[in-house]
């Protein structure tokens, strides 16, 4: 249910808020991932093309001449680096300066895909907003607009609101707005650290839903997760990923998504403290440390420079405490198990560690506003 979205049913204000705050096109350049024709899905990728071609370099010698040439005119249509298949997110756009969301632009994205090319992953238009399936995915939506009722009924002047996916939603006891047994101590951490009635010396609310991509977090803020009346002093963003695990999109796409949400949070809440977490550690399908953390350190990179160069944006990022580095390999890491359960989701210690980090980081912004 995490790797397939669609737009779900329709909400009173999408037409106008769509129309008044999704970016236009640039150019022809742009890749446009809507209508029928997904060109980006279709496009023959860059890997198999050379792959091809080093086919003929083998065969025979009359025609090496006529091969390499050809792979270095392919390549360069294609847009990618012909020998940078190893690494295929080298190349990378800068999106620390974008000021507005009509700086963010689809043909600004070199390759779609975590492992290259733009045919392997399952990524949606990163500028989007795109609902979840599932009556379980809008129940949970509606919960969360529930509570924010609620809450505002009980704390009107809320500290801290938590937008996020999985890890967000887990502080909430939930997992897809259903309560888990193994989830009540993390609930018990949330409310002994950011609520008032449980001890906290901050109120706050999480609104995370688990498998949430940037593209969902942005369609449920444009209905009714952000609602005018809902002004904290803080607005935490975690998200993206699900965007890398599952639906394995590349760190730009990643990048874009979730500057895509700060501007849309800007535009509703014009000088608001808006704090990014950086993405948190996570293991690959094999259980160890390795394309996915260096595509999350990546996307960490850059929504760092992001934040340094918008004076109402910070960034956070304590992912270190949740790796081990091998006291004789200090190059080999792993993920401490007592703090990170199944190599992507926090235990209740490691919403402890981490939520006490955040509180503190938290009190100072509001110290210094």
């Amino acid at each position: 249910m995490f790797g397939f979205l669609d737009i779900g049913p329709k909400y009173e204000d999408d037409d106008v808020e769509l129309q008044e705050l999704t970016p236009k096109p640039s150019s022809t350049a742009d890749k446009s991932k809507t209508g029928t024709n997904n060109v980006q899905r279709n496009k023959i990728s860059l890997f198999t093309v050379i792959c091809a071609h080093l086919q003929i370099l083998l065969r025979s010698f009359k025609f090496r001449a006529i091969a390499i040439a050809s792979v270095v005119i392919i390549g360069i249509v294609y847009g990618g680096s012909l020998f940078s298949g190893g690494d295929a997110n080298k190349q990378m756009t800068d999106f620390s300066n974008v000021n507005s969301q009509l700086d963010l632009q689809l043909g600004s994205i070199h390759h779609w895909c975590l492992h290259g090319g733009d045919s392997s992953c399952n990524c949606d238009d990163p500028l989007t907003p795109r609902s979840g399936i599932g009556k379980e995915w809008h129940g949970a939506h509606d919960l969360n607009v529930n509570d924010i009722d609620e809450f505002l009924k009980n704390a009107p002047s809320a500290d801290i609101v938590f937008l996020g996916d999985d890890i967000t939603e887990e502080w909430r006891g939930t997992a897809m707005g259903v309560r888990q047994d193994d989830m009540g101590k993390v609930a018990r951490v949330f409310n002994k650290l950011f609520t008032r009635e449980g001890g906290g010396p901050i109120d706050g609310l999480a609104l995370g839903l688990a498998g949430d991509t940037g593209t969902n977090l942005l369609w449920r803020i444009r209905n009714g997760e952000m609602p005018e009346d809902l002004n904290p002093k803080i607005w935490w963003l975690l998200v993206g990923i699900n965007d890398l695990k599952i639906n394995l999109c590349s760190p730009e796409v990643v990048i874009m998504s979730i500057i895509r949400i700060v501007e849309e949070i800007q535009v509703r809440k014009p000088g608001s403290k808006i704090v990014l977490n950086g993405i948190l550690p996570a293991a690959d399908s094999d259980g160890k440390l390795g394309e996915l953390i260096r595509a999350a350190h990546m996307v960490n990179a850059q929504l760092k420079a992001f934040a340094e160069k918008h004076y109402h944006v910070e960034f956070f990022d304590e992912g270190n405490m949740f790796i081990d580095r091998d006291s004789a390999n200090k190059q080999k890491l792993s993920l401490i198990p007592e703090m990170i359960t199944d190599g992507f989701h926090l235990s209740a210690l490691g919403h402890q560690m981490w939520g006490e980090r955040i509180q503190k980081k938290a009190l100072f912004l509001m110290v210094n506003m």
